[in-house]
């Protein structure tokens, strides 16, 4: 197993992240606290000479837009600051740093109730470059009220946030009624709150916070440049443990457009506290049209939670985007459940996972769950609500996790969706399923598996100071020819005159493009997978060069949350050669994007299959029996596998035919055929593959077993398939003969034969 990249100094991350400034605020009072000798909490708090000495006049003062409370860098304090004040979006109220040396620090006793900063019901505010620890919750946001927006949480650093574990109660009743913060279900480094007052099937239907699915309770939200460590928790949007709309939606339109970035989520573990329970990396639940990108989860859940650990926990979401991040390292700490990089727990629609690197959990990469509906799996829970919709995992990287790259949990119901322009080296496989699971609504299209003949190349993974290092350096050009950048430890950026580049961003300048180039250390073919995201000003663009020959067109990147894919498949390369990713655009122009190269390992690409569930063996292929799965191509295959094995010591050969299929399902040519001796069928079930003409995606075709010099003796000493009567391909069905393959009919409905089809 490869080993993952080291990761730079928690101090210089923040910087390295390259977000964007952010504004000052409009004029207004700014007050100051520092428990300097001559401070006074009698006074007006307006002078550096003369501050607050800590935060007992500030519960008791109502801020006004544009206000500032600014706190002493290098002093610390162990109280709660709270405030309940609101500003506009002109003139927010900020709360920061003053002077030089180290981040404010706000540390607590570690008690189960105490919190270093409490804000209640607020709109725009922004709290920014502070440290708090030791405390059940780092920066809490509480919001019993609706149609606020507007707050911003910047530059923070929260660590030994403990003592909160499922609402600290045996019993989960969906209130978190025995937490001793309300609305907290497990301490988090930051935390989106309210309360959660459900009836039995979660409807928050009961006072104070009755909510339709036409209300807002936070809009504008937005976490930047915060870094979580030897917590129970990274970030937790969630009211309690999530509620339902009271005229019975999801409740995604709780928290809208919520902007999650630059987050460095690592060593999630407790931090030594016996009351630890460390469930997730990043919670989100009740969010709409959020995103999530240019993130660091690593070794989140690292401690054991009685409910499973993930680097993300997505629940009642709508419109998700997890785009351009690392999801690493969630670890075996011998949870029974979980311990992946993302679970899709509950509820979700519209959730794209999108050209991220997720790699060395101990579980799956991706968990699909289809666990809660009484209706289909009785005493599985009181909520028949669940489904999971409209999921797009596209252009991920996905490497060594311990049971796959995506993997499906129970058939309660049957989620949907579409896996597409991976690239995976996965010792498990790409998708993988339990007894009785499927992927029958998914559909799977152009994802390669890239091998461990040569290492992969990930641009944020493989991020360093120094040039070269795994291929990659850092350029800029203002004329004709590419120049070095320089790094610059302190920033953990590489600079050219005007520009920089970091881990995830690059940062052109008018007159002055900035190139991330990779050099193939051996010649052979790859596989490019990229988005760019523009997250700044102005309209950049973004191309793939070739030793100066665009591989991928140049395109402009709008401000969108999806961005832009930047992929090539196949591309020829020599040891040497050049590839550069480039951006283009005026000052203040910023761009995420973080590449992924990979080596072809010359593996067949998967255009379709079925085979992702549980198949029940049968062997009846003799004489004039025969069996039949139809199909239709997503792409122009030309391998087809049908699943075989030998039963006994059947006589005649096995015979396999691909056929075009004209009206009624019946065969109007053969383009593909295969003839097996009885010794080269295996005996337990496995892929047998017949090679043929392209296929045509606009027609029907199926794959046909017979073996007509086998006598007629039952299901022993014949032939076998594998079947599974859940409909898991909606594309075809099985169909059956009983003439030699002369004519042929449809078998019992919703049944599918096991197969698959590559190009």
């Amino acid at each position: 197993m490869r080993k993952l990249f080291a990761l730079t100094a928690a101090a210089a991350l923040a910087a390295a992240l390259l977000g964007v400034p952010t504004a000052a605020s409009a004029a207004g009072t700014t007050r100051y606290v520092n428990p300097i000798a001559g401070c006074s909490n009698a006074g007006p708090g307006t002078t550096t000479d003369a501050p607050w000495c800590d935060f007992v006049p500030v519960a008791a003062t109502d801020f006004a837009a544009g206000d500032e409370l600014l706190l002493a860098r290098g002093a610390n304090w162990n109280q709660q600051l709270e405030i309940s004040s609101s500003g506009t979006s002109a003139a927010p109220i900020t709360i920061a740093a003053y002077g030089s040396g180290a981040r404010p620090l706000i540390s607590r006793n570690g008690a189960d109730g105490d919190r270093a900063v409490y804000l209640e019901n607020v709109s725009h505010v922004t709290v920014r470059d502070i440290e708090v620890a030791h405390a059940a919750v780092g920066v809490q946001a509480y919001y019993d009220e609706l149609d606020h927006e507007g707050l911003t949480i910047e530059n923070v650093y929260a660590h030994h946030i403990t003592g909160i574990a499922q609402g600290n109660s045996s019993t989960y009743d969906g209130t978190c009624s025995s937490s001793p913060i309300p609305g907290l279900y497990t301490s988090a480094g930051i935390a989106i709150t309210g309360p959660a007052v459900n009836d039995a099937t979660g409807k928050a239907t009961v006072a104070p916070f009755p909510f339709t699915s036409a209300d807002v309770g936070l809009r504008d939200l937005r976490i930047s440049g915060v870094e979580v460590a030897h917590s129970n928790m990274g970030v937790e949007i969630a009211w309690c443990n999530g509620i339902r709309s009271s005229d019975g939606t999801d409740g995604a339109n709780l928290v809208q457009d919520a902007v999650l970035e630059d987050l460095y989520l690592h060593d999630l573990d407790g931090g030594g506290d016996i009351r630890a329970d460390c469930p997730n990396g990043i919670t989100l639940i009740n969010t709409r049209n959020a995103v999530v990108r240019d993130s660091i989860v690593q070794n989140a859940g690292a401690c054991p939670s009685q409910n499973g650990t993930t680097g993300l926990l997505l629940s009642r979401n709508e419109g998700l985007v997890i785009v351009n991040n690392l999801i690493v390292q969630t670890p075996d700490v011998g949870t029974p459940n979980d311990q992946m990089g993302i679970d899709l727990e509950y509820a979700n629609r519209d959730v794209k996972i999108l050209y991220n690197y997720i790699a060395e959990n101990h579980g799956p990469g991706i968990d699909i769950l289809a666990i809660r509906n009484p209706a289909t799996c009785p005493g599985n829970s009181n909520d028949p609500f669940d489904h999971s919709d409209d999921t797009l995992i596209d252009g991920n990287l996905f490497e060594d996790n311990g049971e796959g790259a995506v993997h499906r949990v129970s058939n309660c119901f049957v989620p949907t969706g579409t896996v597409t322009n991976n690239l995976y080296d996965e010792p498990h496989g790409l998708a993988v399923s339990g007894v009785g699971e499927d992927f029958r609504g998914f559909s799977f299209l152009d994802n390669h598996d890239v091998g461990t003949s040569i290492r992969t190349y990930q641009a944020a993974r493989d991020f360093t100071g120094t040039a070269g290092q795994h291929g990659w350096k850092h350029e800029s050009r203002t004329g004709t020819s590419w120049t070095a950048m320089t790094f610059d430890a302190a920033a953990q950026q590489w600079n050219g005159t005007s520009t920089a580049s970091g881990r995830f961003a690059r940062v052109p300048a008018t007159g002055e493009s900035v190139a991330l180039a990779w050099t193939a250390p051996a010649s052979g073919y790859v596989n490019i997978r990229g988005r760019a995201l523009s997250t700044g000003a102005g309209t950049p663009t973004v191309r793939v060069e070739k030793d100066g020959v665009a591989v991928v067109a140049a395109q402009s990147v709008p401000a969108t949350r999806v961005g832009v894919a930047t992929n090539a498949d196949g591309l020829a390369v020599t040891a040497g050669d050049t590839i550069r990713f480039i951006t283009q655009g005026s000052t203040g122009a910023e761009v995420s994007w973080m590449p992924s190269i990979a080596y072809d390992a010359g593996a067949p690409i998967l255009d379709q299959a079925n085979t992702f569930g549980t198949f029940y063996p049968y062997s009846d292929l003799r004489s004039t029996l025969g069996r039949m799965q139809t199909f239709r191509p997503q792409t122009a295959a030309t391998r087809v596998d049908f699943w075989a094995y030998r039963a006994g010591s059947p006589i005649g050969d096995l015979e396999l035919r691909v056929y075009e299929l004209g009206a009624g399902g019946q065969p109007v040519a053969t383009v593909g055929q295969r003839t097996l001796a009885p010794g080269d069928v295996p005996t337990a079930s496995g892929p047998v593959s017949v090679s043929t003409s392209a296929l045509d995606p606009t027609k029907s075709y199926g794959v046909a077993a017979t073996s007509p010099l086998t006598p007629n003796a039952g299901t022993s000493n014949s032939y076998g398939f594998e079947y599974f009567d859940g409909d898991p391909y909606a594309r075809g069905a099985a169909w059956f003969s009983t003439d030699g393959g002369t004519t042929w009919g449809a078998d019992v409905p919703s049944r599918d034969i096991k197969f698959a089809t590559y190009r």
